[in-house]
C-alpha cells in the first residue's frame, strides 16, 4: 500500500482566543488501484485551481462539489484516509514544552553503562535535539507519530481481510519541507520506530483470528522468549492473551524505513491527493467549508480500534478541556462516528482478538 502524508495548519499556539485546528493526514492508496487512482485524479482536477507552481492545493478550492467528487473518486478506488487533529487554541507553549522535555527524558531514561557507547551517544543526541525543537515542531512530531500508529493499527486489520497482499509492502511518502531533510524530519525518522514499539508493548494492537497475515510475516523480527521478556521489562508491560503485534516480534523500524521518502509535492501527484484529503478534513473541522464538501468523508475513513473519535483529536496534559459554545468540529466528529466504515468485514466480525 502507498501511504501519503501531509498536513494542514500551523501547529502554533494562536494569538487570538478560540479554536485553532491543525491536522496531519494520511491517504492510503492500495497497490492494486494506485495507477488508476492517480490517473483519475489528474483527469478530475484538470480544471481545478492551482498555485503559482501549477500544483493542486486543497486550500484553493472553493467549490464544495469538487471536494464531493474527489471523495467519490477515493471511495471508488478503495482508498482510505486517517487524520490526527489538535486544537492549538486549548494549549499554551508552556504545556507543550513540558511534554517535550518529559518525552526527551524518557528517550534516555533506560540507558545504563551496559549499553553500547554508540547507542548512548545516539540517544543522548536525539534527546538533546528534541529539547531544542520549537513547540510547533514538537506538536507536529507527536501528531505524526499518532497518525502512523493509527494507519498501522487500522490498515493491517482491514487488509488482512480485504486484500492481504497490501500489507506485504508499505510505501511511505511524506511532504518534504525543504530540499534537504530538516532536523525535525531526522528526529522523527530516528524516533518513530522506538516510540511505536514502546506503544505496542503498552497497548498491543488487535490482530484477527483467521486473518491472512502471510504477507505481513516478513515484518516480524522472530524474537525469542528471552528477548521478549527483556523488552516487556523495559517497557513495563505484561504478556496478554491472544495474538498481538508486540508478542509477535512486530518490527516497526523495518515497516517505516524500508521504503520511506520525503518528496516535493510539486512533483508528486499522490502527495497532492493527500493534501486535498487533509484539507477537506481540516476545513470541515474549522467550519469554513459547506457540508456537501465533507458529508461523505465517512466513506473513506475507518472506525477506531477501541474507543476514540474517527479523527484522532489529541491534546497535551494540562490543556483546557472544552469550548463554550461548541466549536464546529464537535458536529463533524459526531457525524463521522455515525458514518465511518467498519474495520471488520461481515464474515469476520465475530473473530477479533486482542
Amino acid at each position: 500500500m502507498h501511504i501519503c502524508i501531509d498536513e494542514s495548519g500551523t501547529f502554533c499556539v494562536p494569538t487570538r482566543t478560540g479554536p485553532s485546528i491543525s491536522c496531519v493526514g494520511a491517504l492510503t492508496i492500495p497497490d492494486s488501484t494506485f495507477v488508476a487512482a492517480v490517473d483519475d485524479f489528474c483527469v478530475l482536477t484538470e480544471s481545478w485551481p492551482r498555485d503559482s507552481h501549477g500544483e493542486i492545493k486543497g486550500r484553493l478550492i472553493r467549490d464544495p462539489n469538487q471536494f464531493y467528487d474527489y471523495i467519490e473518486l477515493l471511495r471508488r478506488h478503495r482508498c482510505f484516509f486517517d487524520c490526527v487533529a489538535i486544537d492549538m487554541g486549548l494549549h499554551d507553549e508552556a504545556i507543550v514544552a513540558r511534554h517535550r522535555d518529559a518525552q526527551a527524558g524518557r528517550v534516555i531514561a533506560g540507558l545504563t553503562e551496559r549499553h553500547k557507547p554508540s547507542l548512548i551517544a545516539q540517544l543522548n543526541q536525539i534527546a538533546a535535539d528534541m529539547r531544542s525543537m520549537s513547540p510547533q515542531q514538537y506538536v507536529q512530531l507527536v501528531a505524526q507519530n499518532e497518525l502512523v500508529n493509527a494507519v498501522l493499527q487500522s490498515k493491517t486489520l482491514y487488509y488482512c481481510q480485504a486484500a492481504p497482499s497490501e500489507i506485504g509492502n508499505f510505501h511511505w511518502c511524506i511532504d518534504a519541507k525543504s530540499n534537504t531533510r530538516t532536523r525535525a524530519e531526522h528526529i522523527w525518522r530516528d524516533l518513530a520506530p522506538g516510540l511505536l514499539e514502546s506503544r505496542s508493548f503498552r497497548e498491543p494492537g488487535i490482530a484477527l483470528i483467521g486473518g491472512d497475515y502471510s504477507h505481513f510475516d516478513r515484518f516480524r523480527s522472530k524474537l525469542g522468549e528471552k528477548d521478549l521478556e527483556a523488552r516487556r521489562a523495559y517497557h513495563h508491560s505484561q504478556p496478554r492473551p491472544g495474538r498481538n503485534f508486540s508478542d509477535s516480534g512486530f518490527d516497526p523500524g523495518k515497516i517505516l524505513r524500508e521504503d520511506l521518502a520525503f518528496k516535493d509535492s510539486r512533483d508528486t501527484v499522490e502527495l497532492q491527493m493527500a493534501d486535498v484529503a487533509t484539507s477537506i478534513a481540516a476545513r470541515a473541522l474549522r467550519g469554513n467549508v459547506g457540508r456537501r464538501a465533507w458529508w461523505n468523508l465517512g466513506h473513506i475513513v475507518h472506525q477506531q480500534v477501541g474507543p476514540g473519535e474517527v479523527v484522532h483529536l489529541i491534546a497535551f496534559t494540562g490543556a483546557k478541556s472544552r469550548w463554550a459554545p461548541a466549536p464546529p468540529y464537535y458536529d463533524v466528529l459526531r457525524h463521522l462516528r455515525r458514518t465511518a466504515q467498519k474495520l471488520l468485514l461481515p464474515d469476520t466480525r465475530e473473530s477479533a482478538d486482542g
